[in-house]
Order: structure tokens, then sequence, then C-alpha cells
């Protein structure tokens, strides 16, 4: 897979960013024919998702694997994605940010079909990724010296397709992933977490195919309705120090040790 850029450097200016608003956004990393065949994986599982969905009878399950599809941990059914996941570009990233020794804690594609096709509201409400890592089955069996602390991980979120405000890209709200975990409520009508804080400081992270939103665990995030023609596509990516679980796991993935890919 070829890369725009040979060597990635997270400057000063970006890790002050990160550290102080808890993100930054890259320049485009990955060239078109790397893109597009990422796309064709997701679209081919993405088919394979619907299908699943459909045997459930699940109206909801149904409409959200079709209209807002999450697919999680698909290094393990594809090749292309597996490689993507540990592409030297991402590596080069993992390394200038958390060190020499980089697992793969989580992988999930994210799509987002248009509103208007829908049954039920597209947009994904305000969370913390880590809210949803304590409030199940996920935080079992973790060390607490890795799972909690904010340097130890990290997020990495590609935009497959490009993001726009119009077609749900995310919103963040730089700064309040150093308050910890923010208050949430579960929303059955469309199951998920629902935060409860203020948003009034949100700010769209706008994207051509390519580049990455990079963000701390705790950041607080949301993605609005796809009120436009197209497919929204993007992958997100965990990144670990090694040591989260403190048994074997197949949720864990070394993707660097001494500096070098696995």
């Amino acid at each position: 897979m070829g890369s725009e850029t040979a060597d990635v450097i997270v400057t000063d200016q970006q890790r002050q960013q990160l550290d102080e608003q808890g993100y930054f956004i890259t320049d485009v990393l990955f060239d078109e024919p790397t893109l597009q065949g990422v796309r064709n994986e997701f679209i081919r599982l993405w088919e394979n998702s619907i299908a699943a969905a459909q045997k459930s009878g699940d109206a909801l399950t149904i409409d959200q694997a079709r209209f807002r599809s999450f697919m999680s941990q698909l290094d393990r059914l594809s090749p292309t994605c597996d490689a993507f996941c540990r592409h030297p570009t991402l590596l080069d990233i993992c390394r200038e940010v958390l060190g020499d020794d980089v697992d793969l804690t989580w992988n999930q594609s994210i799509l987002k079909a248009p509103q208007k096709l829908s049954t039920t509201d597209t947009a994904f409400a305000w969370h913390q990724d880590m809210w949803y890592a304590t409030h199940g089955t996920y935080i079992e069996d973790t060390n607490p010296e890795i799972f909690f602390p904010n340097e130890t991980g990290l997020t990495i979120w590609i935009a497959v397709t490009r993001t726009t405000v119009d077609n749900g890209t995310l919103w963040v709200l730089p700064g309040r992933h150093k308050e910890g975990l923010l208050p949430h409520v579960f929303d059955e009508s469309k199951r998920e977490w629902k935060g409860e804080f203020d948003t009034s400081w949100k700010v769209p992270a706008v994207m051509r195919a390519g580049q990455a939103l990079v963000f701390r665990k705790y950041l607080p995030h949301a993605s609005g309705a796809n009120t436009s023609d197209e497919v929204r596509m993007a992958y997100q990516l965990g990144y670990a120090r090694p040591g989260l679980k403190k048994g074997a796991s197949i949720d864990l993935s070394p993707v660097l040790r001494d500096g070098k890919p696995v």
C-alpha cells in the first residue's frame, strides 16, 4: 500500500494540540488505490452484515445495518483491512505518539448512508469511547495502568471517503478529554449511550479522503445525520501500549515491537 508522504512526523504543534485539545487532523496520508481497496472491502462486508441483520427480524437492527453500519474487528475478516491497520504511515504515527511497542486494540468501519433512505435517525449521539469501554464487557481483565490513562492509547479515525458536515462527519469537543468520564444516559430507542454535557463549542472534523483525525480516548465526539446523496465511509482504529489485558486476548494484535513492524 502506498502513501503520499514518505515519512510521517507528528509535529510539535500537533503534539501540543493532542495534549491540549485532545486531537489533531493529518494531511492526506493514503493514495486513491489504497482507499479504493478498503472501500471495496467495506462494501463486501457491509452486504454480509445486512444479510445477517435481516435474519434477526429486528427492525432497528436491520435499519442500522443498512444505514448506520458499525462493523468491528475487520482485520480478522479481510486481509486488506488487516494490512491497512498495519500500514507504515499509521505505525509511524503510533511510534511517534505511543512509543516503540504498540498493539492494535480495536478496528471498525463506520458507514453512513443517506438519511433520506432510512426510517430512523442516522446521527450518532455525543459520547466518549471510554464510556462504552467501561460500561460493557471490554473492561474485563484489563490492566488499569494501560486501560485508563489518556496517554497510553490513541484512536485514528480515517476518512475513507471525504467527510463533510452534510454527510455526517465527526464533531469534537476540544479540551474535554482532560475531564475523565462525563455523564451519559442510555437511549433505548437507538440502543446507544447519549452524553449529557455542554456541546456549545463543538468543532466539525471536515476531511478529504485519506486524511485522519487522531484523538485521545476520552475526547467527546458525535456525528450528524447524512443529509447528502453519498455514502460516508470511515475506518476507526484503536492502538495502545502493550499490556491492556492481563491475559491473552484475541482483541489485541501486536503491530510494533522495538519500533519495528510485527
